[in-house]
């Protein structure tokens, strides 16, 4: 998985890009640079997951939230209602959901759906049998209404998946386009599209082929290489930290009711981007204690470099914590928040063996010499065997990696440079991508120099 090629994606007419352990995309603002991470971590994102249990999960949500009016309005078939659905539940969170189990997934399912009609027929005629819909007209009527109709539904969405496969690849194709949608914070996925007539692709060596034409995103992919994919177990993207400064408050924004904040063509949107609170989610699971890298992590909190560690609350308050004392994380020096929250993601085991991390301009807010320590750290994540993305136009993180490839050669092939805009041939020494990359970076100061002569 060492090359992706894109036709047709927002400016890119056409790029060719490569992928390694530490993968750099470095080059002026506005050239493509963020709108490359995006799309990657929508697509690897959507294919970490178990694709079979979250297509039947998210259809159960439906009966769900249906079958909790019948327990409001206390509907006496309600206790049998929700054991049964419990049973639909513990029936879907049996399917394997480890990368070399898709095989064996895609083998129980036309079993795991029989069961799964069965138990819905079964909540249909316990509601049947308890009410009769017939004479005056109540809320408890219109719940039970309501509840038949979702089950209907459940049970024709359910008929209609007549090939395993075919159904994973469509819940696949599903988490994509809606990875899409909230990731870049767009109504739908044909604004992603160039200004060209031609359909937007996106190719990842002959592992995974995705196109999108007339607004739906397509999948072409094999059994193996999703198993290929779906062991990049974690996938995470990490990008400005004041949106850890605002976390409570963007964590609240996300509750708003709907309708509070319908407009037309915006009802999935917040302009809050999808991966903060796909990564919030995460930082609420339970502290294990557990470190992957230990050794980066203490030399991220030590004196040294942050001098303090971040931590968070049972209510899930972020707070920096130094020298005994607590400062809400609000208050503290952004670049501190920066770097802290990457050592958080460390201790929490979030960055674990199997990450994938994407990291949109990690140098904001962070002095030149912070600059190259989050160039070291994500350097050596990278060469314990972390997959780190990097978006960047910083010179310091830039001349770091330059100057370590030079006292240390053999480290080049973990380091996968690409130039935005996308001009640099793949025959290009890294050399001569660097050389390039910098003089596009340096110029606006060259010409002031010159200027002021």
């Amino acid at each position: 998985m060492r090359h992706l090629e894109i036709e047709n994606l927002g400016k890119l007419d056409h790029a060719e890009i490569r992928l390694g352990n530490l993968t750099v995309f470095a080059g002026p603002n506005n050239t493509g640079k963020s709108f490359v991470s995006k799309l990657l971590y929508s697509i690897f994102n959507a294919m970490s997951a178990n694709p079979a249990q979250t297509s039947l999960q998210r259809r159960l949500a439906t009966v769900q939230k249906s079958a909790g009016r019948l327990v409001r309005h206390e509907h006496p078939s309600a206790h049998d209602v929700q054991k049964t659905f419990s049973e639909m539940e513990d029936l879907v969170s049996s399917l394997p959901n480890e990368a070399e189990s898709i095989d064996e997934a895609i083998l129980l399912l036309p079993d795991q759906m029989t069961k799964l009609k069965q138990l819905s027929r079964n909540m249909q005629n316990a509601v049947a049998k308890e009410v009769n819909l017939e004479g005056e007209r109540t809320a408890a009527h219109s719940a039970v209404e309501d509840f038949r109709e979702s089950l209907s539904n459940f049970e024709k969405d359910l008929e209609d998946i007549e090939e395993p496969w075919d159904f994973i690849v469509s819940e696949l194709e599903y988490r994509v386009t809606q990875n899409l949608v909230r990731n870049f914070q767009i109504p739908n996925v044909s604004y992603l599209k160039g200004s060209h007539k031609e359909d937007l692709h996106v190719k990842l060596g002959e592992i995974l082929q995705v196109a999108m034409s007339d607004g739906k995103i397509g999948l072409k992919i094999d059994q193996y290489s999703l198993g290929t994919l779906a062991s990049l177990s974690n996938v995470f993207y990490l990008e400005s930290p004041i949106y850890w400064k605002l976390s409570n408050a963007l964590e609240e924004v996300k509750q708003i009711p709907a309708l509070l904040r319908r407009r037309r063509n915006r009802e999935r949107l917040t302009a809050v981007p999808g991966y903060f609170y796909d990564l919030a989610r995460e930082l609420r699971f339970p502290y294990t204690g557990d470190i992957a890298f230990p050794e980066v992590h203490s030399w991220l909190v030590s004196d040294d470099v942050v001098g303090g560690r971040i931590s968070i609350s049972r209510g899930g308050d972020m707070s920096f914590e130094q020298e005994g004392r607590s400062f809400p994380l609000q208050t503290t020096a952004t670049g501190v928040a920066n770097l802290g929250i990457l050592a958080l993601l460390i201790e929490r085991k979030i960055i674990d063996h199997g990450t994938v991390l994407f990291i949109d301009e990690p140098e904001a807010h962070l002095h030149p010499a912070w600059q190259v320590i989050m160039a070291q750290a994500l350097f050596r994540l990278a060469k314990a065997g972390i997959k780190v993305v990097v978006a960047t136009h910083s010179l310091d993180i830039l001349k770091w990696l330059e100057v370590w490839v030079k006292k240390h050669p053999e480290d080049e092939k973990i380091i996968a440079l690409n130039q935005f805009p996308i001009l640099n041939s793949e025959d290009e020494e890294f050399d001569q991508k660097m050389s390039k990359i910098k003089g596009d970076l340096t110029k606006p100061f060259f010409d002031l120099y010159l200027d002021g002569v």
